[in-house]
C-alpha cells in the first residue's frame, strides 16, 4: 500500500511540478521504497535546477543518476510518472504521516531498549531518549509545516533564529574620564 501512494505522488508531483516548491516538508526520506525515493530526489533536484519537469525529463535524469537497469526499465518509469491522480500536497501528506507514525515506533523501540538494558545508567537512557525524541521531533515540525498547523506545539518544533543587537555607537564609559600623561617636548 505505501508503494501505491508513492507512485500515486510521483504522477501527481510530475503532472504538477509547480507543486513541488511548496512541499520543502516532504523529503525523500519519508519514502520507503529506495526506487522512489530516488525517483522523488529526481523530480525535487529538476524542480529546484527550474529544469523542465515532464517524463521524458524524469526518463533522462533517472538514466543519468543510474536508476535503469534490468528490473526498472524506461517503459516501467514512464508507466510510474504518467497515471496522475489528485494533488501532489495530498500523496505527500499521506507519506508524511506515515513517516511520522513509523518515527514514532522507532522512538519508542529505542527507548524501550534503553530501559530494559540492565547496564545502561540513567544519564544513558536520558541523552539516548532525547536523541530518540529529536528525530521525532523533526519529522513532527515538518508535518505541521505540511497540514499548515501554527498551534504553539508546532512553533516550539521550528528552529528559530537569534536576533542580536548591533548598538548604533560604541558605549559611553561612566566615571572620571582617563587622563594620559603628556609626552615631553623635545
Amino acid at each position: 500500500m505505501p508503494a501505491r501512494r508513492q507512485r500515486m505522488l510521483l504522477a501527481a508531483a510530475t503532472s504538477r511540478p509547480e507543486n513541488l516548491q511548496r512541499m520543502r516538508w516532504l523529503h525523500e526520506s519519508g519514502l520507503t521504497t529506495p526506487l522512489h525515493s530516488a525517483l522523488f530526489a529526481c523530480l525535487t533536484g529538476l524542480a529546484r535546477r527550474g529544469a523542465p519537469v515532464d517524463a521524458i525529463t524524469m526518463l533522462w535524469e533517472a538514466q543519468q543518476r543510474g536508476l535503469l537497469h534490468g528490473e526498472f526499465g524506461p517503459a516501467d518509469l514512464l508507466d510510474a510518472v504518467s497515471h496522475a491522480g489528485g494533488a501532489p500536497e495530498h500523496w505527500g501528506q499521506r507519506i508524511l504521516r506515515r513517516a511520522l507514525l513509523r518515527q514514532a515506533e522507532d522512538a519508542a523501540a529505542r527507548i524501550e531498549d534503553l530501559t530494559a538494558g540492565e547496564a545502561t545508567t540513567v544519564h544513558q537512557l536520558a541523552t539516548g531518549s532525547r536523541r530518540a525524541l529529536a528525530a521525532l521531533s523533526s519529522v513532527r515540525a515538518r508535518w505541521h509545516q505540511a497540514v499548515g498547523d501554527t498551534s504553539s506545539g508546532a512553533r516550539a518544533a521550528a528552529p528559530t533564529t537569534v536576533q542580536t543587537r548591533v548598538p548604533r555607537q560604541p558605549a559611553t564609559r561612566s566615571g572620571p574620564t582617563v587622563r594620559h600623561p603628556a609626552r615631553p617636548a623635545r
